[in-house]
């Protein structure tokens, strides 16, 4: 299987933690944080093949956060996730670069969730 790095961040303990096992029993390797600010130090530059990133976080959301280790690694790759359809439309406009594959909808079924990350794996090598 896959031996792909990636990183989630989301604010619900609950999805990190089902993120965690449902991707690490598929083979992906998987660092989680709940908080965006730790996420954004702990980031290791050219580490990572993916951030699955949450768009609505206190503090910071997924896009200002993906700005931030934007600086960090201008390489990076995100996908973000969120249960709100305007959000795939503030995607769209802010991160044009970026392919309707890097939008997963909460909640989302376990198959479509490894499909999505898959493809973007694909994508963006």
């Amino acid at each position: 299987m896959t031996s792909s790095r990636l990183m989630a961040v989301d604010d619900e303990a609950d999805i990190t933690l089902t993120l965690k096992i449902i991707l690490e029993q598929r083979g992906f390797s998987l660092d989680v944080f709940n908080d965006p600010e730790i996420a954004l130090i702990k980031f290791k530059p050219h580490f990572y093949d993916l951030l699955l990133l949450d768009v609505n976080m206190p503090h910071m959301n997924g896009f200002e956060l993906y700005q931030e280790i934007n600086k960090k690694d201008r390489y990076a790759k995100a996908c973000f996730f969120s249960a709100s359809e305007v959000y795939y439309e503030t995607l769209r406009k802010e991160f044009p670069k970026l392919s309707s594959g890097c939008f997963i909808r909460k909640p989302f079924a376990i198959d479509c969730l490894v499909n999505k990350i898959t493809k973007a794996l694909i994508e963006f090598k």
